[in-house]
């Protein structure tokens, strides 16, 4: 899921882990058009911008196993691939979002 500053508004990449709904919506509709199940890969949250100071906001593990549920539990999405950083959407680079945010590896295989 790209977080770039241009895909921010939009209702694709990084910005679709606002709304596990649409992100579930959409895999079933791939899936059917498809005949079988398909993967998502995204990031372990997804924020609108830094705090001040520049500073990331905090990463819950409870936070993306409630997205993985929403999106996965139909069984459309056969497997996800969770890259271990947030995506800023809004004030970092598609390059500095894989800079700052830092690796969480931890709430991966947790």
């Amino acid at each position: 899921g790209c977080p770039s500053v241009e895909t921010g508004g939009a209702s694709y990449g990084a910005s679709l882990m606002l709304d596990g709904h649409r992100t579930r919506s959409l895999a079933e509709a791939m899936a059917e058009a498809h005949g079988g199940a398909v993967s998502v890969k995204c990031r372990l949250a997804a924020r609108a911008s830094l705090l001040a100071g520049g500073r990331v906001p905090e990463t819950a593990f409870e936070e993306l196993a409630e997205y993985v549920d929403q999106i996965s539990h139909t069984g459309a999405v056969s497997h996800v691939v969770v890259h271990a950083r947030a995506a800023i959407l809004g004030g970092l680079s598609p390059s500095k979002n894989r800079q700052v945010p830092p690796l969480r590896p931890d709430l991966v295989l947790r």
